[in-house]
Order: structure tokens, then C-alpha cells, then sequence
């Protein structure tokens, strides 16, 4: 009975990728604030997505607890802004599949685990000393941190201490949830059209954007150091959907 309550929470996740899309139909509703406080909530591509990066910030720490979530809502208000201007993307729904794709990709480690992979075979090997020396590593490679979660997809002992990296580490998450963001705002702005109350729609949805990023980084924060299971959970079922999406469109 231990997970009773989060397993119930992702059945309920499997179960709406049977539903339509509803935050994608737009039928002539009124796009004022409440219409944008719903929107991101009537779709679970924008749910999964949202968590998801949330739940990857938490899992992050540190410095991208807070950058993550703002280089998205930013992302999304410029991906918005473009909307309602009236400049055409193509793709765009293809583009919100592909994030909630990629998040899930990122979730399951799968990037971390290709890291380490080509870290034990020839050209990687020899990138990831160069990386090393570059931040002055003395001595054998250290074991992770005992209070680090084991789910964790860790680089060098050297490498987790130095700033640098650290930020560099931090900046690239950022700059990836905001191109998953951007599509994201675009979609959501474009079906209110240029008639609609923007400012009004934009701010409802950015609002409810971030209480998504909320419970995603409360849950990443929560499980961080207690479980892994949550973190793999949650990516598989973002994978499985941006698959489902992807082939549906």
C-alpha cells in the first residue's frame, strides 16, 4: 500500500491517452482567463509535458529547480506571442507530440546512459578524460555521493563538484525546455486567434502552466532522494504517449 496513491495517479494517466485531446478542439469558445486557466488542463499532452519537466527539475536540483520552470513559462509566452501576431509554424502540433516524447526520453536516462556508454568505448573514453583534466581531476574516479538517489544518472566525481559544469549542465536543460515549451505556448495561442482577449487567455494559461511545473517539481523534490521508480514511471508513460501522438498525427 506503500505507492497506493501515486499508482492510482498514473493509471489515471494511462487511462485519459485513450481520450480526445480536448485542449486541441476549440469550438468557438470564449479565450478570456478562464478559458486559459482550463486550456492546459483539457489536454494530457500539456499535462505530461509540464510535469514532466517539472518533475525533471526536481530530479535536477539545485539552480534548475528554478530555471527550468521559468525557461519554460518564458518559452511558452514568446511561442504564444508569435500566435497571436499572426506568424504561421508548421507542424506545431507535431512539435508538442515530440516534447512530451523527449521528456520521457530524458526521464528514463536514456541520454545519461548513452553518455556512459561511450565513456567505457574508444573516442568516448578519451572525451570524457579530456573533460576530466579540464577540471583539474586528481586521483581514480570516485563513486557517487552516498545521499545522491541511485536513479541518478551521475558524471564523474570531479566533474559533479566543478561549477562550471554544473551550469553548463543547467543551461542546456534550460534551453531544451524551452524549445519543448515554445511549441507548446504556440499551440495554445493559436486556437484562440487574433479575436480573442490575449492578454487574459495568455496569463490564465501561463498560470496554470505553472501550477503543472509545480506539482511535477514537488514530486521530483519528494522521490529525489527516496525513489526512482516515480522518475521511470512517469518517462515511460511520456514516451508511450508522445509515440502514440506522433503516430497518431
Amino acid at each position: 500500500m506503500k505507492h497506493h496513491h501515486l499508482e492510482i495517479f498514473f493509471a489515471g494517466l494511462l487511462l485519459s491517452l485513450s481520450m480526445p485531446t480536448e485542449a486541441h478542439t476549440g469550438h468557438g469558445l470564449a479565450y478570456d482567463l478562464q478559458a486559459g486557466l482550463r486550456h492546459p488542463l483539457l489536454g494530457i499532452d500539456h499535462i505530461l509535458a509540464m510535469v514532466g519537466v517539472g518533475l525533471w527539475a526536481g530530479f535536477l536540483g539545485g539552480a534548475a529547480r528554478g530555471r527550468l520552470p521559468a525557461a519554460f513559462l518564458a518559452a511558452m509566452a514568446a511561442g504564444a506571442s508569435l500566435a497571436f501576431a499572426g506568424m504561421v509554424l508548421q507542424g506545431p502540433e507535431m512539435w508538442v507530440a515530440a516534447s512530451v516524447l523527449a521528456i520521457g526520453v530524458i526521464l528514463l536516462g536514456i541520454p545519461s546512459k548513452l553518455f556512459f556508454l561511450a565513456n567505457n568505448v574508444g573516442w568516448g573514453k578519451r572525451w570524457v578524460r579530456r573533460t576530466e583534466n579540464t577540471v583539474k581531476f586528481e586521483g581514480r574516479r570516485q563513486s557517487a555521493p552516498a545521499a545522491t538517489a541511485p536513479c541518478v544518472a551521475l558524471p564523474p566525481a570531479s566533474m559533479q563538484s566543478n561549477p562550471s559544469y554544473v551550469s553548463a549542465r543547467h543551461g542546456w536543460a534550460s534551453v531544451l525546455a524551452a524549445l519543448f515549451a515554445f511549441g507548446h505556448g504556440y499551440v495554445h495561442a493559436l486556437e484562440a486567434g487574433t479575436d480573442s482577449q490575449a492578454f487574459s487567455y495568455a496569463a490564465g494559461f501561463l498560470v496554470s502552466s505553472a501550477l503543472l511545473l509545480g506539482v511535477g517539481l514537488l514530486i521530483g523534490r519528494v522521490s529525489a532522494a527516496r525513489s526512482c521508480w516515480i522518475k521511470s514511471a512517469f518517462g515511460a508513460i511520456c514516451a508511450g504517449a508522445g509515440m502514440i501522438l506522433l503516430l497518431g498525427g
